[in-house]
């Protein structure tokens, strides 16, 4: 890049949030070995989306990319990561800084999203920043160092999701000790990745000489150099210790050379050189490097502050100058090579012992403490064991920034005492919150674990009698077991927070609000859950709580479905489609929208519209495992299938569901629609022992009560009984007519006329039939009676004969009838071999078992396989054993060519 285009490096000011110096790269430093070669490579790494730079520690990688950078005039955007970056949200909010300090315009709205985020969506987050760099016209190189420190699997899928997305203007290169379970053979075969090992980054003869007789001003022989280019294998850490070795003891230097060029391991030889640089060193000195060796990054002023020093930066530079594995990271801050702290680590234990070192890390914390560093000063006082002082500043920090880095503060607190934590309501209760939206919440277990800190902070603010408090305690059990499936003691805890919050904490209330609103929703009363649904998205509003915004908007927009009021409905869900391109929107919130506008386009006949959005709201379910969505998404599709003939697909979709299902009512809803599909097929046993085994339950929402009902009748109606169907359904027409549930109104108001019919009241079935009609027609509802077949067919046939209309009517009538008749759309090849799948498939492949199978085909292994997708080996094993079931073949190579057969790869 050329220094006429470059963007300039934006300065580094401090901040209480970010260790801004994570995002400083290593300052060149001139008495270092040019590695040439290397930097070609990394040139060529340009013409790649990544680089991965893979080797254990010693092996020069950081120095390497910081060298080439400071050569090429390279801007980096360069993060060093530690242990503490596996909170999701904290690592992107890294990634996106460390590209500000290249472009500070950079993903302002997504580090506004990150810090506003409590059930993240990685991926809608980070699009709206990928799109503002598709607009970068500069290169922008950013660097993940030490990414071997990330353990996070969200981490893993989420920068899985960049790089198969990344923009031509970015390039990472990873710099770690290990090969990261990322999907790099896809990456390696597209020829996106470019791969530096320990083979290239070897120190070659020419560079071991170099290194001693240019460097380190020290001559040496054909032979030791012979020697020690086959003992080190040019590792660079070693071979920088034997020259600090030799410079401080030169009269040593064959005794050195012949223990280095022995067969000892390389981790004597480690220890043994640290020993000998570290020997050479002045008592004060060793001191220092023991007393400071636990601090990740170095300062004069926190130097001083624990070692009880008034010349600390004075020090640091002349560590610095000797080459003493200190690395300068601006004019004020340093940090340790890594292999030279943990062995300084290693002595400190041995030498100062736990006391002294329990009193290093309580004066860091206060250091950091008084100096704005809150997230590093907790961290000392866990390691000082100083709990209580940790509590007070962990509430200090939510009280500052909220509860934004959920996954930090959950690894804060678990490692606080009970004893601690029992006088510290408001962490118990950020740590329950924590413990269950970072959990899967539809697990059984989930509730009991979040129970025990939401207790501890129950029984302190009961004994003190603080309603507001209990009130949100009542507000998140009722989002809790409403995940769960228990709808009742979710809306009487929603009901009982709305008595004992303040009117001033809106963002409960409106959580409270959206679910007394769906309660109404769920009970049919349609403009009650309206009213609460606008209060709550108001509420969710000032609270900058998009999540309830989001939320409200889309269970607004499901009430006016039911009212038959699409034209709103598409205008809610519009509005949560443009928040998800805002890059804040939540996965859950977009998959109800999908499914939403499924439902829609499905009632207007629209089939190929439903089955897109089902698909996507399907697939947005799929991350955050909602089996709520999932179920409903799967359902809509059967009925699709259904609707275009193909009645066995719709029946095996759902049978597939069953299995998997944990929540009851979910369940239940599934097999209400097997009952139904097998009514279409005049199965009316099938139906009867569905009817026979329904049984009471008073968590099953209202409106599913209704559809239940509604089948019986039909089966009643079905069986030669019409009266036994118009007494079944005339109490729920009634209820749909009163609460505006006009979907409900119209369907049985067909079942009634056809049940009238049957009774030979023939001017009755046609009145109730022109009602339906009538309140249909302005909303362009199609398959309520298309679905309910001939009979109804017949019906309207009469009613085209019999009865004088207006020409709206008419014509929408002319077309409905119309539809009743309507060929599926013509089967495509690609229609051929979904028949011909069906007949061969006990149950259909799940998108994931077919990213499984087609990898498979190309020749993985199943640990390849794994690390492509960032799953474990054994789930593997399992879903290639549903593959084979549901094939019906036996061996990896029979699963191969029967997809490429069936075309499924």
């Amino acid at each position: 890049m050329s220094s006429t285009n470059k963007p300039r490096r934006t300065p580094l000011a401090h901040s209480d949030e970010l260790l801004r110096t994570k995002l400083v790269p290593p300052r060149s430093h001139s008495a270092l070995v040019v590695r040439e070669r290397l930097f070609a490579r990394l040139d060529q790494g340009l013409e790649r989306k990544m680089v991965l730079i893979a080797a254990p520690p010693g092996f020069g990688k950081s120095t390497l990319v910081g060298e080439w950078a400071a050569a090429r005039d390279e801007t980096l955007g360069w993060v060093s990561l530690d242990t503490g970056d596996n909170d999701p949200i904290r690592f992107w909010r890294y990634v996106i800084s460390a590209c500000q300090t290249v472009d500070a315009a950079l993903g302002k709205s997504t580090l506004a999203a990150l810090r506003s985020a409590q059930q993240p969506s990685f991926e809608s987050i980070l699009t709206p920043f990928m799109n503002e760099l598709t607009q970068f016209s500069s290169r922008l190189v950013l660097v993940l160092d030490d990414y071997h420190v990330i353990t996070s699997s969200e981490i893993h899928q989420a920068l899985t999701f960049l790089l198969d997305h990344l923009p031509s203007a970015l390039h990472i290169l990873f710099i770690t000790r290990s090969e990261p379970p990322l999907p790099l053979a896809r990456f390696r075969a597209r020829n996106d990745l470019l791969d530096l090992a320990v083979a290239d980054l070897r120190f070659s003869r020419d560079e071991v000489q170099t290194l001693f007789e240019q460097v380190l001003k020290l001559p040496i022989s054909a032979e030791s150099l012979a020697r020690l280019e086959e003992r080190t294998e040019g590792w660079a850490a070693g071979l920088r210790l034997l020259g600090l070795a030799l410079e401080h003891n030169p009269a040593q230097s064959e005794n050195l050379l012949a223990t280095f060029a022995g067969r000892a391991p390389a981790k004597h030889i480690l220890d043994y050189l640290v020993g000998e640089v570290f020997a050479n060193q002045s008592e004060s000195i060793q001191t220092f490097l023991l007393q400071t060796s636990f601090l990740n990054r170095l300062s004069g002023a926190l130097c001083d502050a624990i070692t009880n020093r008034n010349d600390s930066a004075q020090l640091l530079e002349q560590l610095t100058r000797a080459n003493l594995f200190l690395i300068p990271l601006d004019a004020q801050w340093y940090r340790y090579h890594v292999l030279f702290a943990e062995a300084m680590q290693h002595l400190a234990r041995q030498r100062l012992g736990d006391s002294e070192l329990q009193l290093l890390f309580e004066r860091a914390a206060l250091w950091f403490e008084s100096n704005g560093f809150l997230d590093q000063a907790i961290e000392s006082l866990i390691l000082a064991r100083e709990f209580e002082h940790a509590a007070i500043l962990i509430e200090r920090l939510i009280e500052q920034r909220g509860r934004a880095e959920i996954y930090t503060l959950r690894r804060w607190i678990e490692q606080l005492p009970k004893d601690v934590l029992e006088h510290h309501p408001d962490l118990c209760f950020s740590l329950a919150m924590a413990l269950f939206f970072t959990a899967d919440r539809f697990l059984t277990t989930t509730v009991p674990r979040v129970e025990i800190p939401l207790q501890m902070a129950e029984r302190f603010w009961r004994n003190e009698k603080n309603d507001a408090k209990l009130g949100e305690v009542q507000s998140l059990r009722s989002i809790m077991v409403l995940w769960q499936g228990e709808s009742q003691r979710a809306f009487a805890y929603a009901r009982e927070s709305l008595e004992l919050l303040s009117d001033d904490d809106v963002n409960w209330r409106g959580s409270s609000l959206i679910c007394v609103g769906l309660e109404e929703l769920f009970a049919g009363s349609i403009d009650s859950a309206q009213n609460h649904f606008i209060e709550a998205r108001a509420l969710c509003g000032a609270a900058q709580n998009i999540h309830g915004v989001l939320a409200a908007l889309a269970l607004s927009a499901e009430a006016h479905v039911w009212q038959g009021e699409f034209d709103q409905a598409a205008v809610l869900y519009e509005q949560v489609f443009a928040d998800a391109v805002g890059g804040e929107a939540m996965l859950d919130d977009q998959s109800s929208a999908h499914l939403g506008v499924a439902n829609v386009a499905y009632e207007q006949n629209d089939l190929e519209k439903a089955e897109q959005h089902a698909t996507r709201a399907l697939e947005l379910s799929q991350p955050r495992s909602n089996e709520k969505i999932q179920v409903e998404s799967s359902i809509i599709l059967a009925r699709i299938q259904h609707a275009r003939g193909n009645s066995v697909q719709a029946q095996e979709l759902l049978r597939a569901l069953v299995g998997r299902i944990r929540l009851p009512l979910l369940l239940r809803q599934v097999q209400m629609w097997q009952a139904r599909f097998a009514f279409y097929a005049d199965d009316l046993d099938a139906v009867h022992r569905w009817y026979a085994a329904l049984t009471q339950n008073d968590d099953v929402p209202r409106v599913q009560q209704e559809q239940e009902a509604l089948l019986a009748a039909r089966m009643h109606f079905a069986e030669g009984k019409p009266d036994a169907a118009i007494e079944l359904i005339e109490p729920w027409r009634v209820d749909a007519q009163e609460h505006g549930r006009t979907r409900s109104e119209i369907e049985t108001l067909c079942i009634k006329a056809l049940a009238q019919s049957a009774q030979s009241k023939k001017g009755q079935a046609i009145k109730t039939l022109t009602r339906a009609l009538t309140i249909a027609q302005p909303k362009n509802y199609r398959r309520s009676f298309i679905d309910e077949g001939k009979e109804l067919q017949l019906l309207i046939t009469d009613f085209r004969l019999q009865i004088e209309k207006p020409r709206a009517l008419s014509n929408y009538v002319a077309e409905l009838f119309a539809a009743f008749d309507k060929p599926s759309p013509p089967i495509t090849a690609k229609s051929k071999i979904q028949n011909q799948k069906s007949e061969i498939l006990v149950e259909p492949l799940s998108p994931q078992e077919l990213r499984v199978l087609r990898l498979l085909a190309s020749g993985l292994s199943n640990p390849e396989i794994a690390r492509e997708l960032v799953v474990s080996t054994n789930t593997i094993k399992t879903q290639l054993q549903s593959i084979y079931r549901k094939l019906n073949v036996a061996k990896r190579e029979q699963a191969a060519e029967l997809a490429r057969q069936l075309k499924l790869i």
